[in-house]
């Protein structure tokens, strides 16, 4: 069940994914049907209760009402996480931090940040801690502000979120060691959604279930790769928002990632979409 905050979660997850798409050509049935993964008669129930709720008009185009959600719930700015060590890529980022890496010629989180640009998103926050002053250049190049985790060392990236909070509204939060082949973002986002990749991780505590819903991923199951790479949008935003500030103030969580607090309050399950990227579409350094 979807929390009902504002008349944009009201839809389930098939009305989200069709209306984006609507958002940018009228598609036929057979074209969203593809793009959503999902079967002919689940687009045709689709598209007549999106038409029934005034989302669309009879010819598929958005209404008036629609576009009015989109610009209330359109991208505003991004934080980009760069503060960690990453034991991942040791020796690797033994010289450097994981998000300067250079891969086919171009810094990770410079290929990030040109993204979001492409998708119209200027305002950008780097929260940095190791090696910090390695990115200070980007002030300069792509107008970005810098905030500082002094504690990167001893907690998780919770606190780093923590620490930017107040411009969680309506924001994608991106780890700054990742790579993606297509552009995620979008000027026409407007519910929140996380990213999975097609690639099994049995330490992952969610997965993407036969509706196309997140569910907690239980007994022998194996869990969706989680890449890192949210949406977060609207009032659902608000409620994210406030949780981050309560973890920092709560020890037993700074040691967690920041994708524990959408877990335990149920909002990863209940109000976000799943992103899914196929494995040879993105990697995580």
């Amino acid at each position: 069940m979807f929390i009902k905050y504002t008349d944009v979660n009201l839809m389930n997850i098939f009305e989200k994914q069709a209306s984006f798409y609507l958002l940018q050509e009228v598609y036929t049935q057979r074209e969203l049907a593809q793009k959503m993964s999902c079967s002919l008669g689940t687009v045709n129930k689709t598209l007549k209760s999106l038409m029934d709720d005034t989302w669309i008009q009879a010819d598929r185009r958005p209404t008036s009402k629609l576009l009015r959600h989109v610009d209330a719930n359109r991208p505003a700015s991004a934080v980009i996480l760069a503060a960690g060590f990453g034991v991942r890529s040791v020796p690797l980022n033994m010289t450097t931090s994981k998000p300067l890496i250079e891969v086919n010629g171009e810094r990770l989180i410079e290929r990030l940040i040109k993204q979001l640009h492409q998708a119209g998103v200027k305002n950008i926050s780097v929260v940095v801690g190791f090696m910090k002053e390695r990115f200070e250049y980007l002030i300069d190049k792509y107008d970005v502000k810098l905030v500082f985790n002094s504690e990167y060392k001893r907690l998780n990236n919770i606190w780093s979120l923590g620490l930017v909070s107040n411009q969680l509204k309506n924001c994608y939060i991106v780890p700054g060691d990742v790579w993606l082949e297509k552009n995620p973002f979008s000027r026409k986002d407007f519910y929140s959604w996380y990213m999975v990749g097609t690639k099994s991780d049995p330490y992952s505590p969610v997965r993407v279930g036969r509706g196309g819903e997140f569910v907690l991923s239980k007994d022998s199951r194996i869990g969706s790769q989680m890449i890192g790479i949210a949406y977060v949008a609207g009032d659902i935003a608000t409620r994210f928002a406030d949780e981050v500030r309560l973890a920092m103030h709560d020890s037993a969580r700074l040691n967690r990632f920041w994708e524990d607090v959408l877990i335990q309050k149920s909002l990863l399950i209940e109000t976000f979409v799943p992103y899914i990227v196929p494995e040879e579409k993105s990697n995580r350094y």
